[in-house]
């Protein structure tokens, strides 16, 4: 947290660095190293990025840098470039960016022989893999990989960051069992290194897993240390995703007006972020809510708008959400009938999300955040894509 308060003033010097790297590789064009300093600011950056939430113009940053320095032989300055723009454009819902860029950091980094870099970059990469049943490797192969070099290097923190993650595709797989069991391995390690963000991120999952075998009661305890934890470090990062999840507690619970105001606080946080996941969750969430609310057709729509957001960002509904979601769809299919639905959800695929300072409200697509067409859709029940990290 100190860090990033030191940070926190010099964003505007950053972008100056940056606009000033822009021009060196404009009047050295052909100089080998042109480009150098631009590559090294992003892949300093990262953590600040993440944390901060300005996720989104750090991948705009990473990205211009990489093009800026393209052909350009600068292996370790560009591997740290990759790993920023992979990691952040994962952490936004850009799925398919991240895959490619990930992939050539992790070429990149065994070129090289930096281990480090290597075993962070391979955690990312299983992360946003998608590769059918059966390939090579398996899903899972690439963060064992990690955690063997994080276990030569004496590496807790990493450690503790690949189990993390482990856990999360274990979770994804119906392995709950072991995916709470290196989730809780993790949180031990982050404890016993002071890290609160990330053990916070981590009781979050731990709720979304006891949420989705309908133990509220737990569930809510582990959003509520979650939180207190990041209100003690001063950050709101994972504080949407908690208030998300309160929201899907709450609607259970038989109160649909608090939920769809939980949702759409949470929508307001995740929107600034630029997280499309996040905010398609939470559109979903606010679809929920209205259809408990008896506004079938506006939760429709609204659901419709979701699929699309879900669907631009290559991102699918969290697994631990899906359960909640499908009965709140049959809901919906009791209130509506089937042309009437699926009029409204299209209605919903060309609306867009406008935001200002009295807060998100929704219209037709000429302004605010465009929600595109969605692929696999969220009331289908198809698999869902790999999860980010919590708290994002």
């Amino acid at each position: 947290k100190d860090w990033l308060d030191r940070l926190e003033p010099d964003q505007a010097n950053f972008r100056a660095v940056f606009v000033w790297s822009r021009s060196l590789v404009n009047e050295a064009s052909a100089a080998a190293d042109a480009g150098e300093l631009g590559l090294r600011l992003v892949g300093a950056l990262f953590w600040f990025w993440f944390w901060n939430g300005n996720r989104s113009e750090g991948l705009r940053l990473a990205e211009e840098a990489l093009a800026m320095a393209e052909g350009r032989p600068l292996g370790a300055a560009r591997a740290g470039a990759l790993f920023t723009a992979g990691a952040l454009a994962m952490t936004t819902g850009n799925l398919v960016v991240a895959r490619a860029t990930m992939r050539e950091c992790v070429n990149l980094n065994r070129q090289l022989g930096d281990n480090h870099g290597l075993a962070h970059a391979l955690v990312f990469m299983d992360v946003v893999s998608q590769e059918p049943e059966g390939a090579a490797p398996p899903r899972g192969a690439l963060i064992a990989e990690a955690e063997a070099l994080f276990r030569a290097e004496g590496d807790r923190w990493g450690l503790a960051h690949a189990l993390h993650f482990s856990g999360l595709l274990a979770l994804e797989q119906g392995q709950y069992s072991e995916g709470s069991s290196r989730l809780e391995q993790s949180l031990a390690l982050f404890r016993v290194l002071g890290d609160s963000w990330e053990a916070a991120g981590i009781l979050t999952i731990l709720g979304d897993v006891q949420r989705s075998q309908g133990k509220d009661a737990a569930a809510t305890a582990f959003y509520e240390e979650s939180l207190r934890l990041y209100q003690a470090v001063g950050t709101k990062v994972g504080i949407p995703s908690i208030l998300h999840n309160l929201g899907h507690i709450t609607l259970r619970q038989g109160d649909p007006g608090r939920a769809r105001r939980l949702f759409q606080e949470s929508l307001a946080l995740f929107a600034p972020r630029g997280d499309q996941r996040g905010m398609a969750e939470c559109l979903a969430g606010v679809a929920a809510a209205l259809g408990a609310l008896g506004q079938p057709l506006a939760a429709a729509r609204l659901l419709g708008s979701a699929e699309a957001l879900f669907a631009s960002s290559g991102t699918a509904m969290w697994p631990a959400n899906q359960a909640d979601h499908q009965r709140q769809v049959e809901l919906m299919r009791a209130q509506l009938d089937e042309k009437t639905l699926n009029v409204a959800i299209g209605e919903g695929r060309v609306m867009s999300l406008a935001r200002d300072g009295a807060g998100p409200r929704f219209g037709r697509r000429g302004g605010g955040c465009s929600t595109a067409a969605r692929g696999p859709g969220v009331a289908t029940g198809r698999r869902a894509a790999p999860p980010e990290p919590a708290g994002t």
